[in-house]
């Protein structure tokens, strides 16, 4: 029994409370604390004493010992051992089976009964394993009277009878988990002082964990139950979600744990080199009588690794790694890329010089600034962590004030002389402290500048936790978050945020996964997101962040609310259906075939192929999504980056080099350092010189296993041809701007995709040669392009939210284009746009008396529409016969062309397909 100090506001210094743990038993539950542990990333700093006579420390550090043993003491196949027959299990399921639930009120109406009937109560990963072992070996026969008894249970309670195979989708436990496209599997790096050898004030440096990192998170608990080895980490993560319902296919690998740039080079490498081993030797198998799923080898070397993934049966399709943006270096970029990173998260926390000076984070908006830069001109997806609520000098100057220069105080007077106006304006309901306003000024820089540009965020509102240095001042009270007097002001500054977010950023967190045992002070209510999208609702509001507008399953729940409408003339299973002919079953058959066909017919009708334009620091980028008329769902999406040249970028920035008087944001990454980088990326990076980039193509959707073919989906996004649409609307995109080339920076397990559409491997990227295809844009899907502003004023939306709740009458229109302090999108033609290209503009490789195609070939018009035809077909006739109009272009191939077009036209009019 430990006697430790109690350390909050209502007790005497001197009070003593108990622990039921001891110092050892503590130390001993740590695993990196303990004589085994290996020590890769340097020395790890060690638990003391005085640790557990601090209150929030002992509390958070008894809760992770609490977790750790309810882990030990778990063993994830112990629920084989319970008293379970598997005869009655297995006849349990394959009940399930031939019952064939489709939708969740189905399938919970149809368990109900079997847990009456055999007197179990089987759990899902149970029911997961059985089901895949009946379906691998065609099951058990069962007597007809006890089916025909579950049939009559069954139709009692179910109008629409039987169903013809059960819809697996509804066995998956936490199914929103791979419903994104993608398996994300986290994995946790060793603690050490390699992990990171900054000091910023807000990081806690837990001992025995890497820096940043709180032991009682999910993802650093499972590595703490792993001690950190990256196999058994992914081991782990992937025995769950298997035993889930989940198939583990086209997996998104998220390695976080300090500063992954700041570990020894050999500990990276064989880090890496673990996880794709982990990824080769994993299975999908999943049945009773097998219970490996794992098949252990030799290590390979990386480079091997890397190749074997390639086939693998688990495909690594995506490689993230998190780092500080003074970090990326060109040469830290080539050696990200051996290892398959295709992403990396930067913490930039805050565009306010003044306030990261405070909290000593050491790195600035010139280092920001650049590191965007230099990943998104790589070809890399780029997040970026955002922390409302810091520790600022204006709020909080008394006692913790930094070094500050003299020309620092001097703009440190002038920005507070400045929020103050700007709280006047907005007024202080909304904004009862100095750091409220200057976050909303922050979002709205980020939002609003073209240099900041991100795909990902992290918003994580400060929180007080143990062992930071803000700890220390909570308890001194030398700061306090406004989270913590003004709840609600945080609320309505992210709602504010997620309503002014353009369409193609996603937020990836709202607040950190932080348990309450383990926050000191700040933002408390761990559900924060759901309560900011339940707000969202009342006010008839919607956000436009990508995950917010993820198709997820809901083509499967629009299929079966068709299928429900239709099953008024299913077949029920009783003794009168057995008379039924087998003409009349074919005849319903085809009914329900054709029905199905025009469900997903329509579906695919209502898709727009949109295209929206905007500036970036460097070059344009578009963002081409196939998504409703109505914004509401998207199906997937690509990123397109095409690179300015570099005189066109010193002349359309340098006028935004200059700084407010009353800010010091440093936007110093000069014009001469910006040359020098071009040219060390094009020298060190060749692959890259005059391409296009392809930074992300992303499919939303249920995930569908690789070896998956179209016609094995029914009714599925992934694996219908939307990729290759994208596909073809960027290389199209690249053609029109002047590029012969487009490169892709493809995860390791998507190389094979991109090899089946016309792409070879060339260093680490993906790479086609544009001058020899035929390049036209889908005409699949309508067309929108939209060339979008990036200027948000988030103080306005702001205003709107408050007027919206005080105005019945607004909040019933909630007309989302209307909002003031939103970022305009214009719909402009897509062939006037193409018009107004000036190839010159551009990092590519036309020249003057070159490539003659690229011209003329803007003036082949685009359809619509896919009811135009006409329009598509002869304006790619015309397309053909302006490239090559050379001597060498035979008249032959014409005549056949136009020959074949007649024919085709003729049919259709036959089939009056159009008119």
């Amino acid at each position: 029994m430990e006697k430790t100090r109690k350390n909050d506001d209502h007790s005497n210094e001197d009070d003593i409370v108990e622990t039921s743990l001891t110092f050892e038993e503590v130390n001993n539950s740590i695993p990196a604390l303990r004589d085994d542990f290996p020590i890769y990333a340097g020395q790890i700093k060690q638990l003391t004493k005085e640790d557990l006579m601090n209150t929030h420390r002992r509390r958070h550090l008894e809760s992770f010992c609490k977790s750790s043993s309810e882990w030990l003491n778990y063993d994830k196949r112990q629920k084989w051992e319970e008293n379970l027959e598997v005869e009655t299990l297995f006849s349990f399921v394959h009940e399930l089976i031939l019952l064939s639930p489709k939708t969740k009120k189905e399938y919970e109406n149809v368990i109900n009964i079997l847990r009456r009937r055999h007197k179990i109560a089987p759990s899902k990963s149970q029911i997961i394993r059985v089901y895949e072992e009946i379906i691998s070996q065609k099951g058990l026969d069962l007597p007809d009277e006890s089916v025909k008894i579950i049939y009559q249970d069954f139709i009692e309670t179910n109008e629409n009878g039987k169903i013809n195979n059960i819809e697996k989708s509804l066995l998956s436990k936490k199914a929103v988990r791979s419903q994104s496209g993608v398996v994300v599997i986290t994995i946790l790096t060793s603690p050490g002082e390699f992990s990171c050898k900054h000091d910023c004030h807000y990081c806690p440096n837990e001992p025995g964990q890497p820096r940043s990192y709180l032991s009682t998170e999910p993802a650093v608990l499972r590595a703490n139950q792993n001690s950190f080895d990256p196999i058994n980490q992914f081991r782990d993560r992937s025995i769950t979600l298997k035993n889930n319902g989940h198939i583990i296919d086209k997996i998104e690998i998220l390695i976080l744990g300090g500063t992954w740039s700041g570990y020894p080079k050999e500990y990276k490498n064989n880090f890496i080199r673990d996880v794709y081993y982990a990824a080769n030797t994993f299975t999908n198998r999943n049945s009773v009588s097998d219970k490996n799923d794992y098949i252990d080898r030799e290590k390979l070397s990386l480079h091997e690794e890397i190749e074997l993934n390639q086939s693998a049966e688990c495909r690594i399709i995506g490689l993230t790694l998190e780092t500080r943006p003074d970090y990326i270096t060109i040469d830290e970029i080539i050696h990200l890329r051996q290892l398959g990173c295709t992403r990396v998260q930067l913490g930039i926390q805050h565009t306010d010089h003044l306030v990261l000076k405070l909290i000593n984070r050491g790195c600035y908006m010139r280092q920001i600034v650049r590191s965007i830069r230099l990943l998104k001109d790589t070809g890399y997806k780029v997040d970026i962590h955002l922390m409302p609520d810091l520790p600022n000098p204006y709020d909080h100057s008394n006692g913790i004030g930094s070094n500050f220069s003299k020309t620092e105080l001097e703009i440190l007077k002038k920005k507070t002389m400045f929020l103050r106006e700007l709280q006047k304006q907005i007024g202080f309901d909304n904004a009862q402290t100095l750091g409220i306003v200057n976050d909303y000024l922050m979002l709205s820089d980020v939002l609003g500048d073209p240099k900041l540009q991100c795909d990902q965020w992290k918003l994580y509102p400060c929180e007080v936790v143990p062992f930071s240095k803000i700890e220390e001042w909570y308890e001194k009270k030398l700061y306090i978050p406004y989270a913590e007097l003004f709840p609600d002001t945080l609320c309505y500054l992210l709602l504010s945020c997620k309503l002014g977010l353009h369409p193609w950023i996603r937020i990836n967190r709202v607040i950190r996964d932080i348990p309450n045992q383990s926050i000191i002070a700040g933002n408390s209510c761990t559900n924060l997101r759901q309560t900011i999208h339940d707000k969202m609702r009342l006010l008839n509001l919607y956000c436009r962040c990508l995950r917010c507008r993820e198709i997820k399953d809901k083509h499967i729940q629009q299929r079966h609310e068709n299928k429900t409408q239709i099953n008024s003339t299913s077949l029920i299973l009783n003794d009168k259906e057995t008379n039924i002919n087998k003409n009349k079953k074919k005849k319903v058959k085809k009914i329900r075939q054709k029905e199905k066909e025009n469900y997903i017919r329509e579906r695919d009708r209502t898709i727009v192929l949109r295209i929206r334009k905007y500036d970036s620091y460097g070059g344009l980028e578009f963002f081409i999504s196939l998504e409703s008329k109505d914004e509401s769902d998207l199906f997937g999406f690509i990123r397109l980056r095409i690179r300015y040249k570099d005189e066109i970028v010193n002349n359309k920035f340098s006028n935004n080099l200059e700084v407010e008087s009353h800010d010091l944001n440093n936007f110093d990454y000069s014009s001469e350092e910006f040359l020098e980088d071009s040219e060390e990326i094009l020298n060190k990076i060749p692959v890259i010189r005059n391409s296009a980039l392809i930074r992300e193509l992303h499919i939303y959707g249920t995930v569908v296993p690789h070896y998956t073919t179209r016609n094995e989906v029914e009714g599925a996004v992934q694996h219908k041809g939307f990729g290759k649409a994208l596909l073809r609307a960027a290389e199209y995109l690249s053609f029109i701007h002047g590029f012969s080339r487009i490169v892709v920076i493809s995860g390791v397990g998507v190389r094979e995709y991109y090899g089946n559409n016309g792409y070879s491997l060339e260093d680490t990227y993906m790479v086609k040669n544009l001058d020899s295809s035929f390049i036209s844009i889908s005409d699949d899907f309508e067309i929108s392009f939209l060339d979008c502003s990036l200027d948000t004023n988030l103080f306005n939306v702001l205003e709107h939210i408050r007027n919206m709740e005080s105005n019945r009458e607004l909040r019933d229109l909630g007309n989302y284009k209307e909002i003031p302090g939103l970022a305009i999108s214009k719909e402009i033609d897509l062939n006037h746009y193409i018009n107004s290209i000036s190839l010159e503009m551009f990092n590519n490789d036309f020249t003057q008396n070159q490539n003659y195609s690229f011209s003329i070939y803007k003036e082949c018009e685009l359809p619509k529409n896919r009811n135009n035809i006409k329009l598509g077909i002869f304006g790619k006739i015309k397309s053909i016969f302006y490239r090559f109009n050379n001597p060498q272009f035979s008249w032959m191939i014409g005549i056949g062309v136009i020959t074949t077009s007649i024919f085709g036209l003729t049919y259709l009019k036959n089939k009056n397909k159009f008119i």
